[in-house]
């Protein structure tokens, strides 16, 4: 919690942050954060690099691309959170994203990101 505090308030750009999203910190050590251009609440570890993916791609949309084609298929290998899944999602609705995550912890927070996302596996 005081890892993304400080973010929030050591960089200018991060203050993006609060139009971007509502967060709710939980009992648990998760951050639960409703992404208002997702419009689905995304959950995040506090004391990981959580919160740099989050920032990196939600607030500084780093992978804001444009293909000319629509994929019907995407793999995202070395998925994380699923945060980069999430946002392709929005961008290509009706391809399938296959995710693909080594690391237990991340793919548990993974699944409960992208449950209830159909052509998301």
């Amino acid at each position: 919690m005081k890892k993304l505090l400080h973010l929030y308030k050591q960089n200018r750009k991060i203050l993006s942050f609060k139009d971007c999203c509502k967060i709710k910190f939980q009992k648990s050590s998760i951050i639960s954060i409703f992404n208002k251009k997702w419009k689905k609440e995304i959950f995040l570890r506090p004391k990981s690099s959580d919160i740099l993916c989050f920032n990196q791609i939600c607030v500084y949309n780093s992978y804001n691309f444009f293909v000319k084609l629509k994929p019907k298929t995407i793999v995202d290998a070395g998925a994380n959170i699923g945060l980069f899944a999430l946002d392709i999602h929005f961008k290509y609705p009706k391809a399938k994203i296959i995710c693909i995550e080594p690391d237990y912890k991340n793919y548990e927070i993974l699944n409960k990101n992208v449950e209830k996302i159909r052509n998301i596996e």
